[in-house]
């Protein structure tokens, strides 16, 4: 069976409206705390950081991302020390904080 041979995958995505475009730059600033960026989500270690607005990626020799930089958005994303990876992003055309969390893992325990 492929969950055996593969493991167990869980996606889930959404978003958060916000109505005041300056809730979503202080929550960004927040997430970056200054260039030190949160170093736990959910009680789990982030291992890596890459920030797509700065052009930062922890995890490159040179610490800069190989996609893109782009100042006109907010785009944030933790890997996990579990694996999983945690990405943050603002709507080109709405005020929304946009999430995305990708899990995998060998039993049904990521479902938790």
């Amino acid at each position: 069976e492929l969950k055996e041979e593969y493991g167990y995958f869980v996606s889930k995505n959404g978003y958060v409206k916000f109505y005041e475009k300056e809730v979503l730059e202080d929550i960004f600033q927040g997430v970056r705390r200054g260039g030190r960026y949160v170093d736990e989500i959910g009680g789990v270690k982030v291992v890596g950081v890459r920030d797509l607005t700065t052009g930062y990626d922890s995890t490159a020799e040179d610490l800069k991302s190989k996609l893109p930089k782009d100042g006109g958005t907010q785009f944030v994303t933790f890997t996990m020390e579990n694996g999983g990876v945690v990405s943050l992003r603002t709507s080109g055309t709405k005020p929304k904080l946009k999430y995305y969390v990708e899990v995998a893992g060998k039993s049904e325990e990521i479902f938790i």
